[in-house]
């Protein structure tokens, strides 16, 4: 979600659309500066914010794919 571009946010929206599952990440602190905040209604959504692109961010994604419901 960094940068909120449009295309992101389109293509988000046809996901949930069609009912695909998505995983929303972020740069934490990314979205709080000029003027950049997630839109109120992906405020509920599940996010994985990350420090930095390293070796543990693999890890963290394993994690949150395993939580889906992809039924």
């Amino acid at each position: 979600l960094d940068g909120m571009r449009p295309n992101v946010i389109y293509e988000l929206g046809l996901a949930h659309g069609q009912g695909k599952p998505a995983i929303l990440m972020n740069q934490r602190g990314s979205l709080n500066t000029e003027g950049e905040s997630i839109p109120f209604d992906l405020t509920m959504e599940q996010r994985l914010e990350y420090d930095a692109i390293d070796r543990l961010l693999p890890e963290k994604l394993q994690k949150v794919i395993g939580s889906l419901d992809l039924r």
